[in-house]
């Protein structure tokens, strides 16, 4: 399981904040105020789903949350693949 990202390859949140594996990552994200959420997930773009698949190597988790447009789904899905 690829939980932790490549040294340089870590998640930057528009508001400057970083992580480098998806425990890490899910605690940011569970904090995101709203429009932080939609900078990051629109219908131009999931940065997300891209961070996961690209740079934590898990494709399957990646496909699943890029169908997700709100918090709470994508929340709920990386804390089921976490705790699950």
């Amino acid at each position: 399981m690829g939980l932790s990202a490549p040294f340089g390859q870590e998640f930057r949140f528009n508001n400057d904040r970083t992580t480098g594996n998806l425990y890490d990552f899910l605690h940011v994200l569970q904090h995101l105020p709203r429009e932080d959420f939609k900078h990051h997930v629109n219908e131009d773009r999931h940065d997300f789903a891209t961070w996961i698949e690209h740079s934590l190597r898990e494709g399957r988790l990646a496909r699943k949350v890029e169908r997700q447009r709100s918090k709470s789904e994508v929340v709920r899905t990386l804390y089921k693949f976490l705790y699950f």
